[in-house]
């Protein structure tokens, strides 16, 4: 008997909008470290969001 997720494809769809907005943050982040702002906590805390969400998808989603 296969295990259901709990999760949807809307759950999935939601995932892949959020690794898509780390994308732009990272982008935003890059710059502000290029024009001399610590970000260095927000880079941290982008990759761990990034670390969480990709388990979550391999995880849940596996091969999408």
């Amino acid at each position: 008997m296969a295990n259901e997720s709990p999760l949807t494809d809307v759950d999935l769809t939601d995932l892949q909008a959020n690794l898509a907005e780390l994308d732009k943050a990272d982008k935003l982040i890059d710059q502000s470290m290029r024009a001399g702002i610590d970000v260095s906590v927000q880079k941290e805390r982008a990759k761990d969001a990034r670390d969480r969400l990709m388990r979550m998808k391999q995880a849940f989603f596996p091969g999408k």
